[in-house]
């Protein structure tokens, strides 16, 4: 979670053309077995609890939970407190429409600090997620309150069947290229991200009529 200073201004161009002209999302199948699977590391790995997203397939939505290590490095304890734990439910219409849902995270070491707050924007594409949100807890470093945050997650499907694990990243207010920037990516884009020490992640793409 840690905020890289001068990031957005630095990286503003390479970060646009990276998004422009290179990214493409993995064509991971969504698993209907996984929502479960997904919902329970929600409600276990979630500070707070929340409700999880409408799984009808006429939504975008993306739900799950975890603990990932800070600065994007995959391995934590939390008998040291080293984790973050996290949990996430975000859904839309199939146009980004409506957007709902909520985002949930707790860091404990060197100073506990807290991330929580609604659901703004929610962009899936492909097997990943670009879910903005607006923070209302105060004393995060790096996400000051009453500002937008951007949690981006990848879904490389069940973790029992041996795939890569899936991947999850917080970015403050100028450490992610914002909305309106980049017309491909509605909420925001950033594309930072640590794997999952524990838990799981479910991202679908609405079924356009």
């Amino acid at each position: 979670m840690k905020i890289r200073a001068g990031f957005y201004a630095s990286c503003l161009g390479g970060l646009i053309a990276a998004a422009v002209l290179a990214f493409a999302p993995s064509a991971t199948a969504f698993d209907p077995l996984e929502f479960p699977a997904a919902v329970d590391a929600l409600n276990t790995y979630s500070p707070d609890s929340m409700a999880a997203p409408t799984n009808d397939g006429a939504h975008d939505m993306a739900v799950g939970g975890g603990q990932h290590g800070v600065n994007f490095i995959g391995e934590c304890s939390n008998k040291f407190g080293q984790c973050v734990n996290e949990g996430f439910s975000a859904q839309s219409g199939p146009l980004g429409e409506n957007p709902q849902g909520h985002v949930s995270a707790t860091y404990s070491t060197p100073s506990p600090f807290k991330l929580r707050g609604p659901v703004l924007c929610l962009d899936v594409q492909g097997n990943e997620a670009f879910i903005l949100v607006m923070q209302q807890a105060a004393g995060a470093p790096g996400f000051p309150q009453g500002q937008p945050f951007l949690v981006t997650v990848i879904d490389n499907g069940n973790p029992i069947n041996g795939t890569p694990p899936d991947a999850i990243a917080n970015r403050g207010p100028g450490d992610f290229i914002p909305a309106g920037v980049v017309p491909q990516f509605p909420c925001g884009f950033s594309n930072d991200f640590a794997p999952l020490e524990r838990g799981n992640i479910v991202v679908r793409d609405a079924d356009l009529p």
